[in-house]
């Protein structure tokens, strides 16, 4: 799908990053969340659909790492006092 090939696209773009705060090479490494909204509120059912999910998502382990992109994924989780550890903001005009 074009969805799936555009996610493929941005890990391979930022694969570094990604590793980075993985640690994929230990077996017992929390598991990487990746939330990816929009910036603006224009899209206000798939952003509250979307940020609903992963919350009850993350309310069910105990340990993960937090990757946001888009600017109302990194601001909701900081109104939560949810840890972002790595927080992305793509420009609005696709290339």
């Amino acid at each position: 799908s074009a969805y799936g090939r555009e996610c493929a696209d941005i890990y391979s773009k930022y694969e570094a990053d990604f590793v980075q705060v993985l640690a994929a090479a230990d077996s017992d490494a929390p598991p990487l969340v990746v939330v990816i909204a929009a910036n603006k509120g224009m899209c206000g059912s798939f952003n509250s659909e979307l940020l609903g999910y992963a919350m009850g998502r993350l309310s069910e382990t105990d340990s993960y790492v937090l990757c946001a992109v888009g600017k109302k994924a990194i601001n909701d989780f900081k109104n939560k006092n949810i840890p972002i550890a790595k927080e992305y903001v793509f420009d609005d005009i696709p290339l």
